[in-house]
């Protein structure tokens, strides 16, 4: 478990970890069973965290890596 990050965020970011290296952040919600907006609070907290980042290219965002 991630410290400071709630369970929307966690499930989120199992979801990513599955889909892989970039990802649609619509189908990680979908995996975490996410409402739009619990999927938008999720992919910020985790990227204030560093744990994804924005993929850029409409691509969705990334696990973020080793920086």
């Amino acid at each position: 478990r991630f410290i400071g990050v709630d369970k929307a965020a966690e499930a989120y970011l199992r979801a990513a970890s599955v889909l892989g290296r970039s990802f649609r952040p619509d189908v990680a919600a979908a995996m975490a069973e996410l409402t739009p907006l619990q999927a938008a609070a999720a992919q910020e907290a985790l990227t204030r965290a560093g744990l994804i980042e924005d993929g850029g290219g409409g691509r969705g965002p990334a696990p973020a890596g080793p920086g």
